[in-house]
């Protein structure tokens, strides 16, 4: 087996991106798809090894999920460690053997024999002569094991040269669900002690996940031929979908099997506990940054208390000098000084209170103005999108009942748009095939770009333009404006109406 990599060149630095964080990216993105992979394969092992393990009942789930885990990573990395090496294949092959044999000895030393001393390897000759024996309880679990770690290893150096492709994602997503299918009915009829909804719920986080980075990568690469372009933040919204996705999945099965709601949570134990961490984390670093800010808020503020206060006393003042003491009753007004009078109007208008009703107004202002401001950007985005669209609410007339309701959803207006742009691309092919310029069976749409271009010299930006539409359409990504829909429609009209070039 040949163990070297495929490893994609890294695109040129674009605009004044630094290409050290460039270049980390790209490296982290990849191992991102693979330990996507990894983890789906992991989310399928395990509950297989549960289920054919049923006397190891007494070890953690976790821990065993991260068993299955680094079983597949350990010969992936190292198979990938001995070729940046420069490893001959056959040398990388034996090496790998000798790891598998050592992981499996360990693996039977620690779960099944534990001897006292390291030294003491007594439990190797019982582990040879167990061998074969078929009354022997220690040899099936023995089996088992070199099973799991057969398996481990199995797949984990199928990930090595692999290459993001969205078929073999696919089948790999749907292989999956009929494991679990099997999984799932099994567990039925046995009942074992661990519940496979967190598995599945796993796997198609990690799947989903890495769906959305095969395609983009692949769309990628037929654009530009290299895998580049998606962005952290992209990475970041596609997993928080995924998690979104599964998180209501595993609220509806809360919902159909009236589980324990703690018990339910507790399957994403994990997600949420980092999530909190995080949360926490971020907060403090941001109170730490935002502290000097923070502090001249403060003294900005006590500022403004006290001007306030002292505008107040004197206005309190003001109205101390105009009350008259003879609207007291006497047993009230008897003995009252002036300190005592100017206590009862402070405690009758309490500054506090006058200071709170202001803040709050001015707040209650300042979200007004915010809300409509808010609303302004909306309505004027609004607007634009319904101006945009007013030439295809123009057509909508001479169409049928169900064709408006189709149109109204968004879904004849698509469909007729997709459908139209490979009538273009198919009738352009058709016009440079007649012109003694084939597309070959195996050539992308972008590799036959460069022959429409020997066909159109002069109107190369219009074969582009239809091109990439075409392209576009293939991944599901229509024109988002009539405009741009027009601007394909008058590309063909321009080539239609130029003669191309032939052979002859």
């Amino acid at each position: 087996m040949n163990m070297t990599m495929n490893m994609t060149t890294l695109p040129e630095p674009a605009g004044n991106e630094k290409p050290a964080l460039q270049a980390a990216w790209h490296f982290a993105k990849q191992e991102l798809l693979y330990l996507c992979w990894a983890l789906m394969d992991t989310a399928v092992i395990t509950p297989l090894l549960l289920l054919a393990m049923p006397w190891a009942r007494f070890w953690p789930v976790s821990v065993m999920t991260l068993w299955v885990l680094l079983l597949i990573l350990l010969p992936f990395n190292l198979a990938r460690l001995m070729s940046a090496l420069g490893i001959r294949p056959a040398r990388q092959r034996l090496l790998l053997i000798v790891i598998f044999f050592f992981i499996l000895l360990l693996g039977w030393r620690m779960v099944l024999f534990a001897p006292r001393a390291f030294w003491e390897l007594g439990w190797l000759g019982t582990a040879i002569l167990n061998i074969g024996s078929p009354t022997d309880t220690i040899w099936s679990r023995q089996f088992i094991l070199f099973l799991a770690v057969l398996v481990g290893f199995w797949r984990g150096l199928r990930l090595v040269g692999m290459r993001p492709e969205i078929r073999k994602i696919g089948l790999r997503l749907r292989l999956g669900a009929v494991a679990f299918g099997v999984i799932a009915v099994i567990a039925i009829s046995e009942r074992p002690f661990w519940s496979p909804v967190g598995f599945i719920l796993l796997y198609y986080l990690v799947g989903l996940t890495a769906v959305a980075l095969v395609r983009a990568e692949q769309v990628e690469f037929e654009n530009t031929g290299m895998f580049s372009g998606v962005s952290p933040r992209w990475v970041g919204i596609v997993a928080l979908t995924s998690l979104i996705i599964t998180s209501a999945a595993g609220i509806f099965t809360l919902l159909l099997t009236n589980e324990n709601a703690g018990r339910v949570a507790s399957w994403g134990a994990p997600i949420w506990t980092a999530i909190l961490l995080g949360t926490a984390v971020v907060l403090r670093t941001l109170g730490y940054l935002f502290s000097p800010l923070l502090f001249v808020f403060g003294l900005l503020l006590e500022l403004l208390i006290t001007l306030l206060d002292r505008f107040l006393s004197g206005l309190f003042e003001m109205i101390q000098q105009g009350i008259n003491p003879a609207l007291f009753e006497p047993a009230q007004t008897e003995g009252v000084g002036q300190e005592e009078l100017v206590e009862t109007v402070t405690r009758n208008f309490p500054t506090t209170e006058i200071l709170t009703g202001v803040l709050m107004v001015f707040a209650v202002i300042v979200v007004i103005i915010f809300l409509t401001r808010l609303y302004r950007q909306t309505a004027t985005a609004t607007r634009q999108r319904d101006f945009s669209q007013v030439g295809s609410r123009e057509r909508t007339s001479s169409l049928s009942l169900g064709q408006r309701l189709l149109n109204r959803l968004g879904l004849f207006r698509n469909w007729r748009a997709a459908g139209t742009i490979r009538r273009i691309y198919q009738d352009m092919c058709q016009a440079a095939t007649g012109a003694g310029f084939p597309r070959g069976a195996s050539e992308t749409p972008y590799e036959y770009l460069k022959t429409l271009t020997e066909v159109w010299p002069e109107n190369t930006s219009d074969s582009q333009l239809i091109t990439q539409a075409y392209v576009k359409i293939r991944y599901g990504e229509l024109p988002e404006t009539e405009e741009e829909f027009n601007r394909i429609k008058e590309a063909w009209q321009r080539l239609e109406r130029t003669p191309p070039m032939s052979l002859g």
